[in-house]
């Protein structure tokens, strides 16, 4: 350690000199070893029929998930530091109990001295396996020529746990999210113009919400169980001259959360409650203009109120911003090699607007503060984008 208190080397142990403790251990954080497997196996047919007039699409995968965890000292539990210690437990290990919120864990309490009781997670290995049969189905039908077409599509999904939250001690056995989604919509897109819309519907299963916990200082997640969600897309484009385009776009979506959440003694009232950071009405626009080697862009960008309690009794307000970017092509400069490359500036937020971005959600404003993320300020980037 060096005569300030820092460390000769930011790793440590690994290519230096380990910090000691006060009982002349290593000190130790995050001890870990995690192997994360994904495994997949898929069949798919397509095929078109009446002279391409109609075409399917059908398929099933079977994806395996394999989690292997691996934790090598006691830690302290609700922790944002993850630190190992060696202090000896109060209670005897051949006398504890799991832990019902814990996976293939325990924890034990200690008195360093002082009466207080301090949670420790012990030591452990565990492997948790994922695996469902997804079968996926598409038809698209073009009755008035290449230029339009209808759609109807069904893709069921699945979403493993990531690793480092099965090691968040607070999380009740997270179980793999499934989605059931459907959409129907239409297409269509001719000589400078484009239009989409679309209906769609997704059942959610074990739906998961992933929060920033400041205790453990990681994210975490948890499982709000069926949700379902449906809504509607609409997007559209022009280039009514060649160096002019314009575009737009809007989203509609309702959410409702099925069931009544329970997190330890607490069942949380959320029947019938919105999705946390999840806005009703979002829209977006972009122009683009080019002159000679410039091409002068600018977009807007609208996010309606989200909740940021499962409860519903806490929500953000909307907000809006705009972007802005110029970008000159080298191309005409007498310089070989330079055919493709180009200078960009971005402007982000041009007008500085003041909002909250990302959400750090909780059940209620009662369990937990939800926390939030400033929106970035007006920011001015240039980059220089040269290929060979």
């Amino acid at each position: 350690m060096a005569a300030d208190g820092s460390p000769t080397n930011v790793f440590a142990g690994l290519k230096g000199t380990a910090i000691k403790t006060a009982d002349a251990t290593d000190l130790r954080g995050r001890d870990r070893y995690s192997i994360a497997d994904l495994n997949q196996f898929a069949v798919n047919y397509d095929g078109s029929y009446f002279d391409d007039l109609v075409h399917l699409a059908a398929g099933v995968r079977l994806p395996y998930f394999r989690r292997e965890l691996n934790q090598y000292c006691y830690t302290q539990y609700q922790s944002n530091t993850a630190y190992c210690t060696t202090q000896a437990p109060s209670v005897p290990v051949a006398n504890l109990q799991p832990d019902a919120s814990t996976i293939n864990m325990t924890t034990f309490a200690t008195s360093p001295g002082t009466g207080a009781t301090t949670k420790y997670v012990a030591p452990f290995k565990g492997t948790r396996k994922y695996d469902k049969v997804l079968p996926n189905v598409g038809l698209s039908i073009h009755p008035f020529g290449e230029d339009h077409q209808f759609y109807v599509s069904f893709a069921e999904g699945v979403a493993a746990p990531r690793t480092d939250n099965l090691y968040s001690f607070e999380i009740l056995n997270v179980q793999p999210e499934t989605t059931q989604p459907y959409d129907f919509g239409y297409r269509y897109q001719h000589e400078g113009y484009m239009v989409s819309a679309a209906l769609w519907k997704t059942d959610f299963k074990n739906r998961i919400v992933t929060s920033f916990d400041p205790n453990l200082g990681i994210n975490v997640d948890r499982n709000i169980g069926p949700v379902d969600l449906y809504g509607f897309d609409f997007e559209g484009g022009i280039t009514p001259i060649e160096d002019l385009s314009v575009y737009a776009s809007v989203s509609y979506n309702h959410s409702k959360v099925i069931n009544n959440i329970q997190s330890g003694a607490i069942m949380f009232p959320t029947a019938g409650k919105k999705l946390v950071e999840t806005p009703t009405l979002t829209y977006s626009t972009r122009i683009s203009y080019k002159i000679k080697d410039f091409t002068f862009g600018a977009q807007a960008k609208y996010v309606g109120q989200r909740f940021s309690t499962d409860v519903n009794n806490e929500f953000t307000p909307s907000y809006a911003t705009v972007d802005a970017n110029i970008r000159y092509a080298l191309e005409s400069l007498p310089v070989p090699g330079l055919k493709t490359s180009y200078l960009q500036v971005n402007l982000t937020n041009l007008f500085d607007k003041l909002y909250l971005a990302s959400i750090s959600t909780q059940f209620s404003t009662a369990s937990g503060i939800p926390l939030y993320s400033i929106g970035a300020r007006r920011t001015f980037q240039a980059s220089f984008h040269f290929t060979f």
